[in-house]
């Protein structure tokens, strides 16, 4: 069985890893192994403190583990495109696939990588004594199949738990508290770090070396010390902890390996019963815009876009309370905010899916459907925005001076990202899961070359309209007010653009975009 689905994996990998996507692929493992090399070479640093290297050590090390962690809730991933459902209907005991499917999901890139970035323990042993290196060899071993096998977890309880609409819900919820926890913690470690290097507090030390990320530093500085019998009490740890991972996802896979089933339709029934008896939209644009605010209130994929608002604000308004590193946000928390939203509704032909067919079918549907679609972004991101822009002057006390700027930036962005949206979505495409078939934030690996260059575009193109936006009215007085309607005129400008560009474009290519999206990843 292991040598079927590794041939299977192999199959796959080498049919995606093609075209425009074979770049983006070797982009992410440039930066990967880069990560890797740097976090291996902590292993040959020198620091006056004893014990400091293991610390950074099991510093880097939980680094690595919470990235693990948190991929699943972001990307979806459980190891590779293979999914248990796809074998329910083959006669394979379900044990056995279970355990094959775990085994061969290590079989990755990302892995291998990761085994790199976690080698440090052993470049530090062998400077120190070879014998060391008995210990930090399997250590780090053991540690790298902790922390995928404990993500690989996570990515199956996440899919079951996002079986159900509730599930899908309480998934979302946990994915914005952890977010929201790394990017503190990210900004915090600019204080982290020097207080890991100078042991002060100790106890900061004792936490990192006490988590399970940081086990095999830990047994790798007992061994280095002559402290044997606990550094192989720490390898008895890990093998245990393996093991029990290893045992609560067995049975999670066998449950899974059966077809996904349907959600009673008893309350979407009586919600669309309701929804009938409303009064119709009054035009095909007021038609459009409904449904892109029910589609975003009801698809699950729309919703997991929606988890960096709430992220974002805690970014912008909590942070620098806390620490003053998160100052910086102050000055850009308006493109911040705006390339936030954006982010996650570059690719709305591709949530749409099969039932694109319908806009291409309307007479003047391209057109309604994408100005619908910008509408309903523009009325959906105005009131984040403006909170965003408000709240840096009653909390944090922007001068009056900067009004002219916010205001305009704050107009010009609006328009500039729904041109983005609706060009992005025509333009570059690209298919994502089914709303039915599990996690919400899976892309299962469809994302390509093109999607990424639209992002960047996109980025480019926020930045300049605030980077020129600021020169306009750098001189202050009453000529930064000139900026507010040159801001207005631009957004306005850009969304009308944005909208007939896009529009002829679903018009003259839709079959093709339909092709793209059809397909289930």
């Amino acid at each position: 069985m292991v040598a079927l689905l590794m041939r299977l994996r192999w199959i796959i990998t080498r049919n995606n890893y093609s075209g425009n996507r074979l770049i983006l692929y070797i982009v992410l493992a440039v930066v990967g192994a880069l990560a890797g090399l740097g976090s291996l070479a902590v292993g040959l640093a020198d620091f006056e403190r004893p014990g400091a290297v293991a610390d950074m050590i099991a510093l880097i090390a939980a680094t690595w583990g919470v990235i693990w962690l948190f991929t699943p809730f972001v990307a979806g991933t459980i190891g590779s495109s293979l999914r248990p459902t796809q074998f329910a209907l083959l006669p394979v005991p379900p044990r056995t696939f279970a355990v094959a499917f775990l085994v061969t999901s290590f079989a990755t890139g990302p892995v291998v990588i990761t085994l790199i970035g976690l080698g440090a323990p052993i470049l530090y042993a062998l400077r120190q004594t070879w014998v060391a290196g008995v210990v930090a060899v399997p250590a780090v071993v053991l540690q790298t199949a902790l922390i995928v096998g404990l993500a690989r977890l996570t990515g199956l309880l996440l899919t079951a738990l996002a079986s159900t609409r509730r599930g899908r819900d309480i998934a979302m919820l946990a994915a914005v508290i952890l977010g929201a926890t790394l990017w503190l913690v990210y900004m915090a470690m600019q204080l982290i770090v020097p207080a890991v290097l100078d042991g002060d507090p100790p106890w900061l030390n004792t936490l990192l070396r006490a988590l399970p990320f940081g086990w095999a530093a830990h047994a790798t500085e007992l061994a280095v010390t002559g402290a044997w019998a606990g550094a192989l009490g720490m390898m008895v740890a890990l093998s245990v902890s393996v093991a029990l991972i290893a045992a609560a996802s067995v049975p999670v896979v066998t449950r899974q390996m059966q077809w996904p089933g349907t959600e009673s339709g008893s309350g979407d029934t009586k919600r669309r019963g309701r929804a009938g008896a409303r009064r119709s939209p009054s035009s095909a644009l007021a038609a459009a815009v409904s449904k892109e605010f029910a589609l975003l209130w009801r698809d699950p994929r729309r919703k997991a876009a929606l988890i960096v608002v709430p992220m974002f604000l805690v970014l912008l308004f909590v942070g620098p309370a806390v620490m003053e590193g998160f100052d910086i946000y102050l000055t850009i928390a308006l493109p911040v905010m705006t390339i936030a939203l954006l982010s996650g509704f570059l690719n709305l032909y591709g949530f749409d899916g099969p039932s694109t067919w319908q806009v291409l079918v309307i007479p003047h549907g391209a057109r309604y459907d994408i100005r619908g679609k910008q509408v309903a972004w523009m009325a959906f991101a105005a009131p984040i925005l403006l909170l965003v822009l408000v709240g840096r002057y009653v909390f944090y006390d922007r001068g009056t001076d900067a009004l002219p700027y916010d205001v305009a930036a704050f107009l010009a962005v609006l328009g500039v990202g729904a041109a983005a949206l609706a060009l992005s979505s025509v333009l570059a495409p690209y298919p994502v899961p089914s709303a039915k078939q599990g996690n919400p934030f899976s892309t299962r690996g469809s994302f390509n070359t093109a999607s990424l260059a639209s992002l960047l575009v996109t980025i480019a193109a926020i930045a300049v309209v605030f980077f020129g936006l600021a020169l306009v009215t750098a001189p202050g007085g009453w000529i930064a007010w000139l900026a507010v309607p040159a801001g207005a005129l631009l957004g306005y400008g850009a969304w009308r653009v944005g909208e007939r560009f896009a529009a002829q474009a679903l018009q003259r290519r839709g079959p093709d975009l339909l092709e793209v999206v059809r397909k289930e990843p």
